[in-house]
């Protein structure tokens, strides 16, 4: 078998609103305890505003509820269902989770100066940036293999928007810029499609 240029397909991807654990500045991870702040709410109407321009067919988020109220808003408004999917799900923080977000070290969190310095790295009972991607790596192959031209949403976290764009342009782990992503901004990532070919004989 071969592998034969398809088309493209687009992602847009929605960093989720603002919680409550965003405005004190608390490590969220996969804790599932933030809510969308009165500003958060506000927030998704925006990102509703602008998704409405686009030919949206369906709309991803990750099962924690900041990311699914996000979704809500959106998914209503462009008259789709929300199809949950657990793989760009916000990385670990294991028992960081909740603490003050700048009490974060490189050496629990890999990161310095907007730099990953360590792809390995991981807090106690946490994940590594390299587990982030392998999950966030796998979501993007299997959209790709859909063969759908069609372009969706994918609501999730800050972490995993720049693992996907990351993984979408080619770029490793240990080369990755860490710079910032904003509560409810849109990221646009256009994915070349492949397709499996049985060559003839």
């Amino acid at each position: 078998m071969i592998l034969r240029p398809g088309g493209q397909r687009v992602l847009r991807l929605v960093r989720h609103s603002e919680s409550n654990w965003n405005s004190l500045g608390w490590v969220r991870g996969q804790a599932d305890g933030a809510r969308l702040t009165r500003k958060g709410r506000q927030q998704a109407q925006r990102a509703v505003s602008s998704l409405q321009t686009e030919d949206i067919a369906a709309v991803y988020s990750v099962d924690l509820r900041r990311a699914q109220d996000t979704a809500a808003f959106i998914a209503d408004r462009l008259e789709r269902e929300v199809e949950t999917d657990q793989r760009p799900r916000e990385r670990c923080f294991g028992e960081l989770e909740g603490s003050w977000s700048g009490s974060l070290p490189p050496a629990d969190n890999g990161i310095r100066d907007g730099k990953v310095v360590d792809a390995q790295a991981h807090p106690v009972s946490g994940q590594s940036l390299e587990g982030l991607n392998c999950r966030c790596a796998d979501l993007v192959e299997s959209l790709v293999m859909q063969q759908d031209e069609r372009d969706v949403a994918v609501v999730t976290h800050g972490g995993s928007i720049r693992m996907i764009r990351a993984f979408a342009a080619g770029t490793g782990v240990d080369d990755m810029s860490w710079g910032s992503v904003a509560n409810a901004s849109i990221r646009r990532v256009v994915l070349p499609l492949t397709s499996l070919v049985t060559s003839a004989r």
